[in-house]
């Protein structure tokens, strides 16, 4: 007997743009890590017409892009090496040593560059993760991560997400970032928010401020002691046969 198919994904499309940050969220089963790897594998992608994608995926394991037994600054370095020539653009000799301690003041590292990474906190790790993907001079121009809070409390996933808007802005990249139960904080960091429901449709696209203004106008009632994303996952865990899920994915490709 051949095995049954299942769909993961179903007609989703969407965009993302330089210099801003993107959440993809969704109750289990909704297809969000399959959604970023699929982004990472597509090669004949764009981020516009100009331009040529360099991706880079950043899973949710942290320890899987570090060098556990060197300090942060070496995991660093030996990255750098890997990364880049000896010789900058200009021919003149690449600075790692400058390379890496502008990335690691980006990303708020610089007190703990001498810190082994098996010893850093969990959000120094996430930290570090992304700033080993960061060292190349060509840096990624779309950047998706795999649950970069995850295992971490509010007060320092709200650091990681704050950092790594920071990056989307500062290097112009496209960053894309699956995300569960963030705080309100955390929410609005985010330029826009891509919810997909279970099997795989996306029921909302936009930025997190119009979460309550798209249940209302899918005719779907929120009351103001509700919060509007943790009421849209509750209802996009119901599935595609949903009449609410329906309305919400019409309202959704309509706007």
């Amino acid at each position: 007997m051949g095995q049954e198919e299942k769909v993961i994904l179903n007609n989703v499309s969407g965009f993302g743009e330089f210099g801003c940050l993107t959440g993809v969220m969704g109750p289990s089963g909704a297809g969000l890590t399959s959604l970023l790897m699929r982004l990472g594998a597509e090669t004949r992608i764009r981020l516009s017409r100009d331009h040529k994608i360099r991706s880079t995926f950043i899973g949710h394991n942290e320890k899987d892009f570090l060098i556990m037994g060197l300090t942060a600054k070496q995991n660093m370095i030996y990255a750098s090496r890997l990364k880049n020539s000896d010789l900058g653009p200009e021919g003149q000799a690449f600075d790692h040593q400058m390379n890496v301690s502008a990335i690691m003041a980006d990303l708020l590292m610089s007190d703990t560059m001498n810190t082994r990474a098996d010893r850093c906190s969990g959000g120094e790790q996430k930290r570090l993760a992304i700033a080993v993907e960061l060292t190349a001079f060509h840096k990624p121009n779309l950047i998706l991560f795999d649950e970069p809070t995850t295992g971490l409390d509010s007060n320092v996933a709200e650091v990681v997400i704050q950092c790594i808007k920071s990056l989307a802005q500062k290097h112009n990249i496209c960053i894309i970032a699956t995300i569960h139960q963030p705080n309100s904080d955390v929410l609005q960091m985010f330029d826009n928010l891509y919810v997909l429901a279970k099997g795989g449709q996306c029921v909302y696209f936009g930025p997190p401020v119009h979460l309550r203004h798209h249940l209302s106008s899918s005719n779907i009632v929120c009351n103001e002691n509700q919060v509007p994303i943790e009421h849209l996952l509750t209802i996009a865990s119901k599935g595609m046969e949903d009449t609410d899920v329906i309305q919400l994915r019409e309202r959704t490709i309509q706007s």
